[in-house]
């Protein structure tokens, strides 16, 4: 009898704490990707500024004296190598979403998110741009991460995913 009225104790007891599934994973900072989103017109806006520090290197192009080296998701950095052994950055491109680059002749060919750009770089102390051709490459899948685990489910009216983060983040119910 006494243990019937330990374990009923017991059972009331536990029934006034609730905690739901949401509640229980608010309590918890969990490691997950949390997606970046820029605004859709700060991505198709290409301009020409001062050099600047690489942080995230992508490929390279030789051209004459010249070098161009793909910043990932930012531009293309432009820079002197008359002097092997003192290359100076001169200029950045900054095109935003940029992944990939060609060359041919004296035209420099990027994309800019699903946009195709062509840019003269006969004078690469003065690049212009020629072309935009528009909608050119598919979309990158934007509603996953690069990695597997726990994400932040994508909310796409926060702009377009650009980058994902990993980090602690008090909710994350997407899973890849």
């Amino acid at each position: 009898m006494k243990l019937l009225s330990t374990a009923c104790l017991l059972l009331l007891l536990a029934s006034c704490v609730r905690i739901t599934e949401e509640e229980g994973d608010n309590m918890a900072n969990v490691m997950a990707y949390d997606p970046v989103y820029r605004a859709i017109d700060t991505i198709s806006t290409v301009t020409i500024e001062g050099k600047r520090s690489t942080v995230k290197a992508g490929k390279i192009y030789a051209y004459g004296n010249y070098i161009f080296q793909n910043e990932l998701n930012e531009g293309i950095h432009i820079i002197d190598n008359s002097n092997t052994a003192q290359p100076v950055k001169i200029a950045f491109l900054r095109i935003p979403m940029n992944t990939e680059m060609a060359m041919k002749g004296n035209y420099l060919y990027a994309n800019n998110h699903d946009d195709l750009l062509i840019i003269d770089v006969g004078d690469p102390s003065k690049p212009s741009l020629l072309r935009k051709i528009e909608n050119v490459f598919p979309l990158i899948n934007q509603q996953y991460p690069p990695q597997s685990g726990r994400f932040v489910c994508p909310d796409l009216s926060k702009g377009v995913v650009v980058d994902w983060v990993l980090r602690k983040v008090p909710l994350a119910k997407c899973l890849k």
